[in-house]
């Protein structure tokens, strides 16, 4: 099912304020992966329709979405979580625009990032909500059970249940 909702544009413009979030550090090769990475975004917001870029901002900032929207060494999550200490990256290993910083302003810069990472992650999840209302009010009852998307999913969800995991919806989302 294939629908258009007036919040899709607000919500890729967030999916491209969220992408600015992401600090990337490591060593040289690691840092070009992530840089390739960010191209990658960057060129799909250019290309996805709006609806697509509403579903994948949803996504990414879902629990499910963290681990692909964030990669590995990740900066912002990385010092949130307690995973690594600032003072324990090497000064080569972080961008050239944090390197350029003293420590304190390094600290504050990262901080303000994951502050506002937060408030979008939140703004993401309330128009995605309105999003799913407004989409289930404009499918005709009854013909949503039947589309291709709640046919996979369903198949999906059946046979994930045989290998013991459990999707929290009963029907496609979209």
């Amino acid at each position: 099912v294939a629908v258009s909702t007036p919040f899709d544009k607000k919500l890729g413009e967030l999916a491209a304020s969220l992408e600015d979030t992401r600090i990337f550090y490591g060593d040289a090769r690691q840092r070009e992966i992530h840089a390739e990475k960010l191209d990658a975004g960057k060129k799909l917001e250019k290309e996805l329709s709006e609806a697509a870029l509403a579903r994948r901002s949803t996504f990414n900032a879902s629990v499910s979405g963290k681990a692909n929207f964030l990669g590995d060494n990740e900066l912002v999550d990385a010092l949130s979580s307690g995973r690594v200490e600032l003072d324990d990256i090497a000064e080569e290993e972080l961008p050239a625009s944090l390197r350029a910083m003293a420590p304190d302003l390094k600290r504050d810069f990262i901080k303000q990032k994951g502050v506002r990472r937060d408030e979008i992650k939140q703004e993401i999840k309330k128009l995605s909500e309105s999003r799913q209302r407004y989409i289930e009010a404009q499918i005709a009852p009854g013909t949503a059970k039947e589309s291709l998307d709640e046919k996979i999913y369903s198949a999906i969800k059946d046979q994930a249940k045989a290998k013991g995991l459990v999707y929290e919806s009963d029907s496609a989302e979209y």
